[in-house]
């Protein structure tokens, strides 16, 4: 169904067969239809085949576009624009400059020097009031030249409206959605001849083009190009990729507009048209194509859409790069919340960069300030008459990895007056002392959470096979040298003996604190240097015993410090690391969570990822026997109440810290367009309610 048109410089250009989406199963238009938003989202860009165009009618097309501009250029010169409002009318070479300035002046200077080589025909929707369309006279070789465009224009509209469509779909909301925004816009069919030139036009010049870089401004545009080349798309590496001519294809591209109704989620992006790769002799070839420029209308003109008074804030913990880049996953959220809860005006905020080594709650309590900021600006600028009884703004508290926690801290805190007790629980007796149970809710919490979405949150503690298989990893990388493994135990908790493994009056399971030795550690026979494997206890109280003594039978001595690094990556990546050693506080945070779900319907759910079909049971074999074939990062839930826990598979990552620290870059993980729908599910189900249900829609000021 999908393959890549274009593939260079980071830029992947999808060639999309788009008779899936117009005539096929459900199934194959749902997919079509991912495929085609997820183009947009990372390159702003797609290629359609299986097109409702034949290519003898395409021929046709073509060949009349170019008998116009075969006309004496007075008589084209006849039909010049009257009006810039309107986009009607013939456009002669060197009068327009395609740019991204703005200032008139700045335009001016890049059209003096370097003006476009090209010329165009406008054609807009017939019958406009005051803007008439300027057509040739109807003689010779132009005969049935109106019928031609008009038909055209229509087909263009009409692809305009399914592709549109087709987002909708992809974005999992009313199929009709954009229908009312894009069947009353201008939409506009502007055929284009790029004159042949002299080579040595654009030697003398080096700054000349066809076309100057900029982006559409519109919705979409359908471009249908000849075989002759030079259009060129920005890739991510700022570098200009040749988008070359597909036989019956269309390249669509998202304009300005769009990316405006997305929140940026999807990309606009800067295209040019060049000089083609090869030329006759010393004269480059004439070139023709025909755009359908898609205007829609700017969804601000209706007054019910955008609503005044209420507002959903989806909070990310965790700096502006951990959900992608530049909060990137963040706002392609926020754009399918929107999408799904039209009666509210959504806001994705990510809380800024912040230091979180140390002590949790002074972390929880600066969160919780900025918070409270932010909700009161909002509130205030918006009027709210009591926004502490009857708020306008509900909150979504995202966080990733450790900010999950803060985010279940914060709301606990809200609701309690207090936070999870951050004792070391002393064992007693083999028992552990419980955290107390708060007597009551205050529902009537300000700032007023929603919900707390976690993403890849050890509520339960890492998963022992993190350090397990990284170590397994190492060893058998260095099993060709290393022969005969020695002293195993002697790197277990530093016991000195080989015979005895390490003890306890109960055996430690999941995240809960590993075995202490009372061996004094100056009768170790093999004390571990700094920053060796004395780490091993806290990886144990980490990622728990069984991982430890996964980890310490993969391993050869003489590989320490390959394996320190598995400690490493865990102290340098996950703040408040100490926390996860606390067996009973993490429990408790859990109840906690679970027991305002069930009482004040606050939502609670963790997207957790899971190694797919990268991951090689060879590459873990030993490892596997003890720890099973399950590759998470966190500790999963045993059968009791722990709230809703949701895989997130990604079929690329080899290793569980890659599948938790690429979990948002949509290039890394190919479950990245699940795991957007399953948290916009989430949070769409747990905002309506009476709040959102009862809502009134008011006009924009």
């Amino acid at each position: 169904m999908e393959s890549a048109a274009v593939k260079s410089e980071g830029l992947v250009i999808p060639l999309i067969d788009f008779s899936l989406f117009l005539n096929g199963t459900p199934e194959q238009r749902k997919e079509t239809a991912q495929a085609i938003l997820h183009g947009f989202q990372t390159a702003g860009f797609i290629y359609l085949k299986g097109l409702p165009i034949t290519p003898e009618y395409r021929k046709g097309l073509f060949e009349t576009s170019a008998k116009y501009f075969k006309l004496p250029i007075e008589t084209k010169m006849s039909h010049c624009w009257t009006t810039p409002e309107a986009n009607r009318g013939y456009s002669a070479p060197g009068r327009e400059k395609t740019t991204s300035l703005t200032d008139p002046e700045d335009v001016k200077k890049l059209r003096d020097a370097a003006p476009d080589l090209k010329e165009s025909l406008e054609i807009g929707r017939e019958g406009e009031p005051g803007h008439p369309n300027f057509w040739p006279l109807e003689q010779g070789e132009l005969v049935g030249f109106k019928k031609t465009m008009v038909d055209f224009h229509d087909k263009c509209k009409y692809l305009h409206m399914e592709v549109m469509r087709a987002i909708a779909v992809g974005l999992g909301i009313d199929e009709q959605w954009f229908d009312s925004f894009t069947d009353v816009g201008d939409n506009t069919l502007r055929l284009l001849h790029y004159p042949e030139v002299k080579k040595d036009v654009f030697t003398i010049n080096p700054g000349q083009v066809r076309a100057g870089a900029h982006s559409d401004y519109g919705s979409i545009t359908l471009l249908f190009q000849d075989s002759r080349g030079g259009l060129q798309v920005q890739s991510p590496t700022g570098a200009f990729v040749d988008a070359t001519p597909i036989e019956n294809t269309c390249v669509v591209n998202a304009g300005d507009l769009l990316a405006r109704w997305s929140n940026d989620n999807i990309k606009s992006t800067i295209h040019r048209v060049v000089e083609p790769p090869s030329g006759d002799g010393n004269v480059y070839p004439a070139r023709y194509s025909i755009a359908g420029l898609s205007k829609g209308l700017e969804l601000s003109t209706y007054s019910d859409v955008i609503i005044e008074g209420l507002h959903m804030i989806a909070l990310d913990i965790g700096g502006e790069d951990t959900f992608g880049d530049k909060s990137e996953f963040a706002q392609h959220l926020a754009a399918l919340i929107s999408a799904a809860l039209p009666k509210v005006d959504v806001r994705a905020i990510t809380y800024p960069k912040y230091e979180t080594r140390g002590d949790l709650h002074e972390c929880v309590s600066r969160f919780q300030d900025w918070l409270l900021e932010q909700v009161i600006d909002i509130e205030v600028a918006n009027g709210t008459p009591s926004p502490t009884i009857d708020p306008s703004v509900h909150t979504i508290l995202i966080g990733h990895s450790m900010g999950g926690i803060v985010a279940a801290e914060t709301v606990i805190a809200l609701t309690n007056d207090k936070l999870i007790p951050h004792s070391e629980y002393e064992v007693t007796g083999g028992e552990r002392e419980q955290a107390p149970s708060p007597e009551g809710l205050n529902s009537l919490m300000f700032p007023y959470i929603q919900g707390v979405l976690a993403f890849d949150t050890p509520f339960l503690g890492i998963a022992p096979g993190v350090v397990a298989h990284g170590a397994e990893s190492h060893y058998n990388n260095a099993a060709a040298a290393w022969t005969q493994l020695s002293g195993l135990s002697t790197v277990l908790w530093g016991s000195s003996s080989k015979d005895q493994p390490p003890t306890s009056n109960k055996q430690p399971v999941g995240a809960l604190p590993a075995p202490e030795n009372n061996q004094p550690k100056n009768n170790q026979p093999n004390a571990p240097k700094s920053g060796g494997w004395g780490n091993w206890g806290k990886i144990a109280m980490v990622a728990g015993a069984a991982g430890a003594v996964a980890a310490g039978s993969a391993a050869a001595y003489m590989n320490r410090e390959q394996i320190t690094t598995g400690w490493s990556w865990v102290s340098s990546h996950l703040e408040f690391v100490g926390c996860l050693a606390r067996g009973e506080e993490l429990k408790n945070r859990v109840v906690a969570l679970v027991r305002l779900n069930k009482e004040l319907d606050i939502g609670f759910a963790n997207l957790y990822t899971r190694l797919g079909k990268a991951s090689s049971p060879k590459q873990v074999s030993m490892v596997g026997t003890v720890l099973g074939k399950e590759r998470t990062f966190c500790n999963l839930p045993a059968k009791q109440a722990a709230g809703v826990w949701k895989e997130a598979i990604n079929d690329a990552a080899t290793d569980e810290a890659g599948a938790h620290m690429c979990m948002f870059e949509a290039k890394e993980n190919p479950g990245y367009a699940r795991l957007s729908e399953d948290a916009k599910d989430f949070i769409v189900a747990w905002s309506k309610n009476d709040w959102y249900e009862t809502s009134t829609r008011g006009d924009i000021e």
